[in-house]
């Protein structure tokens, strides 16, 4: 996808808005204004125009209209596009106040610095950072009328209307989709809302709004997720819409169109799907998308409907839950085959189990949160040889299975490999049980020595403590920690077969070998903390079919007992047949399943 951004000239020399003479001035403005001679320093007109802005009450700045810590710009800062003087001057600049002018001292230092800003952005290739500090000299317009010569304000008012309105040329970039909607979205509608006295200023929302609105519909999926390749840029983009959003107040048709305004409303709710305990957004690294509770407090009010605010009190930090049983909310989890980007959550506590997975291409990039622990975080390492020679991926992955319920979140996806074989990964994270299943069938046309080795990245503050004697381990963390089974290997160390499961600086990694046309891959990694005490083991199961057992690749079968609950594990890996296993008569693909008090299996997600 092509990313359009701004073409910004090289030329200090700037048309002046000035240029525009009898059509300068919209017919709302004062007459005082539109009748005053003179826009020079020392003239009656410059007098009459800073100060009318020192003495407005309509519009409000920004600052008021969305209150906060820090300057609500600073929203969209990107950690890796970020100038160190970006932050500081947005909020510099969000207190500027208006007022009479100021003692010559405050003149210069103001002259000073918006003469190096000009002269500086003026050379300067695009970015969102950039961007943010035009909006931030742009919000602050009224009040520096009152501390800078009348040539200087002029020319600063002439530059930001130059860059609003600058042709745009399309280049590739990450941050493309951002730069443009800063740019020709937010900073032409800032100015209309600012400057709407200035007829070529007020002309602009139209502009905005199409930019904006594209932008809504073009960038995310039809229900608020953006692609995965775009995730890094969801926070940015949504402090940049919602401050779109207070600023379309002033206009009764506002600044999104229908289609973009549904998108705004969806996004909402997406960006507290994807909040991690901390409120830092999943799939992402903490600078990357913080928490900023003034962000979500304007969405709230500017998209959000009463689930939302429900949600929230659940999802996000400082959050109140409400007295009794949480009123029925929509799913806390959303798969978009569009997006790439899958969210498995057990519930929208901010206690939840929490598992965020990208498959974009080739590679499965995934999180694990329960609670305030984080356990994974990076791309999960695929590597499989077939006799001896590596099978590497040609055909990306794609989903072929979602489903959600009361009792799980259930994801399969699949990739082409070479050699005629293919990996279907499933992932389930079990709501009421509390646990995630992570599984890969590789699953071939003929017979082969299978290698297998799965690596998952650990989050930065955990480690993994292999068991002594049996080949479980746990993943330590700083305040909770996680029992991981590979379900596929003998328990006991003793018995040197098939693979192992080990930590290293890489991560987690599962090893496994096997002859014949599959191999079947499963960790347990168990979530309840209140389990973490009890007695637990692990078995293969035997499958048979017409009285005879089944090899191994050709169907999967274990048991897991945690203290006094048991769960069942089934997987074919040919084609289904009528097979029995731990006394069950199966003719699905998939089972997972606990025991109940008698005995009976409940099936907690079943493929036929």
């Amino acid at each position: 996808m092509m990313c359009t951004t701004i073409s910004r000239p090289s030329s200090v020399t700037r048309p002046r808005l000035l240029s525009f003479q009898d059509s300068l001035w919209h017919k709302s403005t004062p007459a005082a204004v539109r009748h005053a001679d003179g826009w020079d320093e020392g003239s009656d007109g410059w007098a009459t125009w800073h100060g009318y802005l020192a003495t407005r009450s309509s519009p409000p700045p920004l600052s008021e209209l969305l209150p906060g810590k820090w300057s609500p710009l600073v929203w969209s800062i990107v950690p890796d596009d970020r100038s160190p003087e970006t932050w500081p001057l947005l909020n510099r600049l969000a207190k500027v106040r208006p007022g009479k002018r100021t003692h010559k001292k405050a003149d210069s230092q103001w002259t000073k610095e918006v003469e190096v800003w000009l002269a500086d952005a003026a050379g300067e290739p695009p970015t969102s950072n950039l961007a943010l500090e035009h909006l931030a000299f742009c919000h602050a317009l009224a009040p520096l009328a009152g501390r800078l010569p009348a040539a200087l304000w002029w020319e600063l008012t002439d530059y930001l209307y130059q860059q609003a309105t600058a042709p745009l040329s399309e280049t590739p970039g990450d941050h493309g989709p951002l730069v443009r909607q800063l740019f020709a979205g937010e900073l032409p509608l800032s100015l209309a809302y600012v400057l709407g006295e200035l007829e070529p200023c007020r002309s602009l929302i139209s502009v905005a709004r199409e930019v904006l609105s594209t932008g809504l519909v073009d960038l995310l999926d039809g229900q608020g997720l953006p692609h995965a390749t775009r995730l890094h840029l969801l926070r940015p983009l949504f402090g940049c819409w919602t401050r779109a959003a207070a600023l379309a107040g002033k206009w009764k048709k506002g600044c999104f169109s229908s289609e973009a305004r549904n998108q705004y409303e969806w996004l909402v709710r997406q960006a507290m799907r994807l909040s991690r305990h901390d409120g830092s957004q999943i799939l992402s690294r903490d600078a990357e998308a913080p928490w900023s509770a003034a962000l979500f407090n304007a969405a709230l009010h500017f998209g959000g409907d009463a689930d939302d605010h429900e949600i929230a009190r659940l999802a996000l930090p400082k959050g109140k839950s409400p007295n009794g049983r949480p009123p029925k909310l929509p799913d806390a989890a959303e798969q978009s085959g569009w997006s790439e980007l899958a969210v498995l959550r057990s519930d929208w506590q901010r206690s939840a189990n929490l598992l965020g997975v990208t498959y974009a291409g080739e590679q499965v990039h995934g999180e694990l949160q329960s609670g305030v622990q984080r356990f994974l975080a990076g791309t999960w390492e695929l590597d499989l040889r077939a006799d001896g020679r590596p099978a590497p991926m040609i055909q990306p992955w794609e989903e072929v299975c979602w489903f959600s319920d009361n009792d799980g979140v259930y994801l399969e996806l699949e990739a082409e490999l070479e050699g005629s074989f293919a990996v279907q990964r499933q992932i389930l994270l079990a709501r009421e049980d509390r646990f995630l299943l992570l599984a890969d069938a590789i699953v071939g046309k003929r017979k082969a020595d299978l290698d297998y080795r799965l690596t998952l990245p650990l989050a930065t503050d955990v480690k993994f403590r292999p068991a002594d004697e049996t080949r479980e381990g746990w993943l330590i963390g700083q305040s909770r920690r996680a029992l991981v089974l590979p379900l596929a290997l003998p328990e006991w160390r003793c018995d040197p077969r098939e693979g192992r499961l080990s930590g290293g600086t890489d991560g987690l990694s599962l090893v496994q070998s096997r002859h014949g046309h599959a191999l079947y891959s499963v960790l347990w990694i168990d979530l309840d903390p209140r389990r973490q005490s009890q007695r637990y083991t692990w078995r293969h199961l035997t499958v048979a079919e017409q009285l005879a057992i089944v090899p191994r690749d050709v169907a999967a079968g274990f048991r897991v007992q945690i203290g006094k609950r048991q769960w069942l594990i089934y997987r074919a890996l040919t084609s289904k047949g009528n097979r029995t296993i731990l006394g069950q008569n199966l003719t699905s693909e998939f089972l997972v399943a606990r025991f109940d008090r008698e005995g009976e299996v409940d099936e907690i997600v079943e493929i036929e």
